[in-house]
Protein backbone atom coordinates (compact mmCIF):
# COMPACT_ATOMS: atom_id res chain seq x y z
CA UNK A 1 0.00 0.00 0.00
CA UNK A 2 2.82 1.89 0.61
CA UNK A 3 5.03 1.17 -2.31
CA UNK A 4 1.25 2.58 -4.39
CA UNK A 5 1.48 5.82 -2.32
CA UNK A 6 4.87 6.58 -3.26
CA UNK A 7 4.89 5.93 -7.02
CA UNK A 8 1.52 7.60 -7.09
CA UNK A 9 3.38 10.70 -4.96
CA UNK A 10 6.02 10.46 -7.80
CA UNK A 11 3.43 10.37 -10.62
CA UNK A 12 2.27 13.78 -9.31
CA UNK A 13 5.39 15.86 -8.90
CA UNK A 14 6.35 14.42 -12.32
CA UNK A 15 3.12 16.01 -13.99
CA UNK A 16 3.37 19.18 -11.88
CA UNK A 17 6.99 19.67 -13.17
CA UNK A 18 6.19 18.60 -16.71
CA UNK A 19 3.62 21.13 -16.14
CA UNK A 20 5.90 23.71 -15.05
CA UNK A 21 8.36 23.33 -17.75
CA UNK A 22 5.90 23.11 -20.50
CA UNK A 23 4.38 26.60 -19.15
CA UNK A 24 7.63 28.23 -19.07
CA UNK A 25 8.16 27.24 -22.98
CA UNK A 26 4.66 27.84 -23.66
CA UNK A 27 4.91 31.86 -22.54
CA UNK A 28 8.35 31.98 -24.36
CA UNK A 29 6.74 30.88 -27.59
CA UNK A 30 3.45 32.98 -27.61
CA UNK A 31 5.47 36.50 -26.16
CA UNK A 32 7.84 35.89 -28.97
CA UNK A 33 5.41 34.72 -31.63
CA UNK A 34 3.35 37.95 -31.69
CA UNK A 35 6.29 39.22 -33.55
CA UNK A 36 7.53 35.98 -35.13
CA UNK A 37 4.39 34.16 -36.70
CA UNK A 38 6.42 31.10 -37.28
CA UNK A 39 6.94 30.33 -33.64
CA UNK A 40 3.13 29.63 -33.33
CA UNK A 41 2.43 27.66 -36.54
CA UNK A 42 3.72 24.22 -37.74
CA UNK A 43 7.26 25.19 -39.44
CA UNK A 44 10.72 24.47 -38.92
CA UNK A 45 11.13 27.52 -36.55
CA UNK A 46 8.68 26.33 -34.44
CA UNK A 47 10.33 22.66 -34.19
CA UNK A 48 14.20 24.18 -33.52
CA UNK A 49 12.94 26.36 -30.97
CA UNK A 50 10.95 24.14 -29.44
CA UNK A 51 14.16 21.60 -29.48
CA UNK A 52 16.35 24.09 -28.35
CA UNK A 53 14.00 25.24 -25.65
CA UNK A 54 14.17 22.05 -24.49
CA UNK A 55 17.18 20.77 -24.58
CA UNK A 56 19.01 24.13 -23.29
CA UNK A 57 16.73 24.14 -20.65
CA UNK A 58 17.68 21.07 -19.30
CA UNK A 59 20.78 21.42 -19.35
CA UNK A 60 20.75 24.75 -17.39
CA UNK A 61 18.09 23.36 -14.92
CA UNK A 62 20.59 20.38 -14.19
CA UNK A 63 23.40 23.28 -13.41
CA UNK A 64 21.43 25.53 -11.00
CA UNK A 65 18.98 23.02 -9.68
CA UNK A 66 16.04 21.31 -9.94
CA UNK A 67 12.49 21.76 -9.02
CA UNK A 68 13.42 20.20 -6.00
CA UNK A 69 9.90 20.81 -3.12
CA UNK A 70 10.61 19.37 -0.10
CA UNK A 71 14.23 19.38 -0.01
CA UNK A 72 15.33 23.35 -0.27
CA UNK A 73 12.89 26.30 0.80
CA UNK A 74 11.40 28.19 -2.30
CA UNK A 75 13.17 31.58 -2.57
CA UNK A 76 16.36 29.18 -3.65
CA UNK A 77 14.05 27.22 -6.13
CA UNK A 78 12.85 30.49 -7.20
CA UNK A 79 16.43 31.67 -7.84
CA UNK A 80 17.90 28.86 -9.31
CA UNK A 81 14.83 28.06 -11.50
CA UNK A 82 14.85 31.70 -12.83
CA UNK A 83 18.10 31.28 -13.57
CA UNK A 84 18.10 28.62 -15.71
CA UNK A 85 15.09 29.92 -17.59
CA UNK A 86 16.73 33.00 -17.75
CA UNK A 87 19.71 31.60 -19.91
CA UNK A 88 17.28 29.46 -21.56
CA UNK A 89 15.25 32.19 -22.50
CA UNK A 90 18.71 34.12 -23.90
CA UNK A 91 19.93 31.09 -25.73
CA UNK A 92 16.86 30.31 -27.43
CA UNK A 93 16.15 33.73 -28.46
CA UNK A 94 19.65 34.16 -29.94
CA UNK A 95 18.90 31.17 -32.05
CA UNK A 96 15.65 32.55 -32.94
CA UNK A 97 17.38 35.87 -34.19
CA UNK A 98 19.75 33.87 -36.13
CA UNK A 99 16.97 31.92 -38.05
CA UNK A 100 15.68 35.12 -38.95
CA UNK A 101 18.21 36.43 -40.54
CA UNK A 102 17.46 35.04 -44.40
CA UNK A 103 20.64 36.54 -45.72
CA UNK A 104 24.49 35.01 -45.63
CA UNK A 105 25.45 38.86 -44.80
CA UNK A 106 26.29 39.46 -41.14
CA UNK A 107 24.89 43.39 -41.71
CA UNK A 108 21.26 41.47 -41.67
CA UNK A 109 21.85 39.89 -38.31
CA UNK A 110 19.27 42.02 -35.96
CA UNK A 111 17.83 41.58 -31.99
CA UNK A 112 14.59 42.66 -32.66
CA UNK A 113 11.44 41.86 -30.10
CA UNK A 114 13.83 42.56 -27.03
CA UNK A 115 10.50 43.89 -25.55
CA UNK A 116 8.76 40.51 -26.06
CA UNK A 117 11.46 38.36 -24.76
CA UNK A 118 11.76 40.86 -21.66
CA UNK A 119 7.65 40.22 -20.78
CA UNK A 120 8.12 36.44 -21.47
CA UNK A 121 10.80 36.58 -18.21
CA UNK A 122 8.52 38.50 -15.94
CA UNK A 123 5.49 35.88 -16.56
CA UNK A 124 7.91 32.72 -16.11
CA UNK A 125 9.12 35.08 -13.04
CA UNK A 126 5.73 34.94 -11.64
CA UNK A 127 5.05 31.28 -12.85
CA UNK A 128 8.00 30.38 -10.99
CA UNK A 129 7.06 31.70 -7.65
CA UNK A 130 3.67 30.35 -7.82
CA UNK A 131 4.98 26.58 -8.48
CA UNK A 132 8.19 27.33 -5.79
CA UNK A 133 5.65 28.31 -3.19
CA UNK A 134 2.55 26.08 -3.87
CA UNK A 135 4.78 22.98 -4.43
CA UNK A 136 6.32 23.68 -1.19
CA UNK A 137 2.99 24.00 0.35
CA UNK A 138 0.92 21.47 -0.81
CA UNK A 139 4.80 19.45 -0.17
CA UNK A 140 4.10 20.26 3.34
CA UNK A 141 0.87 19.29 3.55
CA UNK A 142 1.19 15.42 2.42
CA UNK A 143 4.53 15.07 5.04
CA UNK A 144 4.77 15.65 8.27
CA UNK A 145 8.10 16.79 9.35
CA UNK A 146 10.77 14.22 10.41
CA UNK A 147 11.54 13.24 13.43
CA UNK A 148 14.70 13.93 14.58
CA UNK A 149 17.25 13.06 17.06
CA UNK A 150 20.95 15.42 17.93
CA UNK A 151 23.93 13.56 18.86
CA UNK A 152 26.88 15.93 19.72
CA UNK A 153 29.72 16.56 22.35
CA UNK A 154 29.02 19.89 23.76
CA UNK A 155 26.63 22.56 24.39
CA UNK A 156 28.30 25.27 22.07
CA UNK A 157 28.01 22.29 19.22
CA UNK A 158 24.55 22.13 20.56
CA UNK A 159 23.91 25.83 19.60
CA UNK A 160 25.67 25.73 16.03
CA UNK A 161 24.17 22.66 15.02
CA UNK A 162 20.40 24.13 16.05
CA UNK A 163 20.91 26.94 14.63
CA UNK A 164 20.82 25.58 11.04
CA UNK A 165 17.88 23.03 11.80
CA UNK A 166 15.98 25.47 13.05
CA UNK A 167 15.90 26.82 9.66
CA UNK A 168 14.41 23.94 8.36
CA UNK A 169 11.18 23.44 10.63
CA UNK A 170 9.07 22.11 8.22
CA UNK A 171 11.44 19.32 7.32
CA UNK A 172 12.85 18.40 10.61
CA UNK A 173 11.07 18.10 14.36
CA UNK A 174 13.93 18.02 16.94
CA UNK A 175 12.84 15.39 19.27
CA UNK A 176 15.53 14.67 21.56
CA UNK A 177 19.40 15.57 21.90
CA UNK A 178 21.64 13.16 23.30
CA UNK A 179 25.52 13.42 24.79
CA UNK A 180 27.70 10.71 22.32
CA UNK A 181 28.89 9.42 25.53
CA UNK A 182 25.85 7.98 26.45
CA UNK A 183 25.15 4.48 27.18
CA UNK A 184 23.03 2.41 24.74
CA UNK A 185 22.90 5.61 22.52
CA UNK A 186 21.22 3.71 19.43
CA UNK A 187 18.36 2.09 21.40
CA UNK A 188 16.79 5.42 21.99
CA UNK A 189 17.33 6.58 18.03
CA UNK A 190 14.90 3.48 17.01
CA UNK A 191 11.87 5.88 15.87
CA UNK A 192 14.06 8.74 14.24
CA UNK A 193 13.57 9.21 10.87
CA UNK A 194 16.88 11.24 11.02
CA UNK A 195 19.99 11.92 12.57
CA UNK A 196 22.42 14.57 12.99
CA UNK A 197 25.97 13.60 14.27
CA UNK A 198 27.91 16.84 15.18
CA UNK A 199 31.84 17.11 15.82
CA UNK A 200 31.61 13.47 18.21
CA UNK A 201 34.83 11.41 17.98
CA UNK A 202 35.47 9.17 14.82
CA UNK A 203 34.31 5.55 16.41
CA UNK A 204 31.26 6.97 17.70
CA UNK A 205 30.57 8.27 14.43
CA UNK A 206 30.86 5.55 12.45
CA UNK A 207 29.36 2.87 14.95
CA UNK A 208 26.38 5.23 14.52
CA UNK A 209 26.40 6.28 10.90
CA UNK A 210 26.47 2.14 10.37
CA UNK A 211 23.36 1.51 12.35
CA UNK A 212 21.56 4.42 10.85
CA UNK A 213 21.95 2.75 7.50
CA UNK A 214 21.22 -0.47 8.58
CA UNK A 215 18.38 0.44 9.86
CA UNK A 216 17.52 2.73 7.18
CA UNK A 217 17.60 5.72 9.00
CA UNK A 218 18.67 9.37 6.98
CA UNK A 219 22.22 10.34 8.83
CA UNK A 220 23.79 13.39 8.58
CA UNK A 221 27.48 14.48 9.75
CA UNK A 222 30.13 16.80 9.99
CA UNK A 223 33.38 15.05 8.62
CA UNK A 224 35.97 17.74 9.92
CA UNK A 225 36.66 16.42 13.71
CA UNK A 226 39.41 13.57 14.34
Amino acid sequence: MRGKLKRSESLLWLFIKVCLYIILMAIFMISLGRENHALVRLSRTMGITISTFIVVGLLFVSIYGKYDVGRRKSKPIVFSMALAAFFTDIITYAQLMIMNTITPSVYAFRFVSIKALFIAMCLQLFVIVFFAYAGNALFFKIHKPEKCYIVTSSQENLDAILRGILKYRKQYSVEGIFDYKEKDLASKLVDADTVFLYNIPIPQRCELTNYCYRNRKNVYFNPEIE
